[in-house]
């Protein structure tokens, strides 16, 4: 596992998609280092029978640096793939051109450890725009595992579900508003989690548009 340049599109509705692309198994090793005695079996929130960290990953200090690598790698996936009106527009700068500036923040980020009873109840992350989610396979003991998403628009013939096939050092990035579950679980089965915000809004401080300034002198 060593690829970060390997992408697939897999359409989940009519103008969503979900992008797999993988994260070395150094980086997959470091993080489950590093969060092994950072495990609560307590918390259970919408994953029954798991084990797993606190939120805030990202700010830990025995974690931030990995997690903020595997984070770089999801902006580009976002910036370069995915935040455009087709994702095959793979051009920034289009947008940095017309005034808009593009930005992006690691929302919250967790790692979760499963059992073979283990169960993830449908649930979607965040419903606000420019909001993304990733799941990172850190570890899957050598087995293949899935992540299912439920949608109306499914591009199967009277399916209502898409279950996404993942390896040990797959990564899914998909918007935070899709509706997702798993009860493909197993001892080994090590996920990363995080959401992420990102996305270009309008740069209402630059002065030099001559349209701007015309405006205020009408005012």
């Amino acid at each position: 596992m060593s690829s970060y340049n390997v992408f697939s599109y897999i359409p989940i509705m009519k103008n969503e998609f979900i992008l797999k692309t993988s994260i070395d198994k150094k980086t997959c090793e470091e993080l489950i280092e590093a969060t092994k005695d950072k495990l609560d079996e307590d918390i259970q929130d919408n994953l029954i029978n798991v084990r797993r960290t606190i939120w805030e990953l990202h700010t830990d200090e025995d974690t931030s640096s990995v997690v903020s690598k595997i984070m770089d790698h999801a902006n580009l996936c976002i910036r370069t793939r995915l935040n455009y009106p087709h994702p095959n527009q793979n051009q920034p700068p289009f947008f940095d051109n017309k005034m808009f500036f593009y930005s992006f923040a690691t929302f919250n980020a967790w790692v979760a450890q499963y059992k073979d009873e283990s169960f993830v109840e449908p649930h979607c992350h965040i419903e606000y725009p420019n909001f993304w989610s990733c799941a990172l396979y850190l570890s899957t003991g050598g087995n293949e595992t899935s992540l299912s998403f439920l949608s109306d628009e499914a591009p199967s013939f009277n399916q209502n579900k898409m279950k996404i096939p993942c390896k040990e050092g797959d990564m899914l990035i998909f918007p935070s508003n899709l509706i997702h579950y798993t009860n493909d679980t197993f001892d080994k089965r090590i996920i990363m989690s995080a959401n992420m915000y990102a996305g270009f809004c309008p740069n209402f401080m630059n002065y030099g548009n001559p349209q701007a300034e015309e405006t205020t002198e009408e005012l």
